[in-house]
């Protein structure tokens, strides 16, 4: 994750017009992935944890 937050920064950290809609869009895709996998990789841990030996 902490790279899509560093690349967040440099796309945000541009002017509007020094950044085309298609690459925030697939920048937004990119974003709603890597949260989608952590939350699963959180819950499968959760999972594992409450799972008794």
């Amino acid at each position: 994750m902490q790279f899509v937050e560093e690349y967040q920064k440099l796309v945000l950290a541009k002017p509007d017009s020094a950044i085309c809609q298609p690459l925030k869009e697939a920048f937004l895709t990119l974003r709603q992935a890597v949260e989608s996998v952590e939350g699963e990789i959180s819950s499968d841990v959760e999972t594992e944890l409450d799972t008794p030996l």
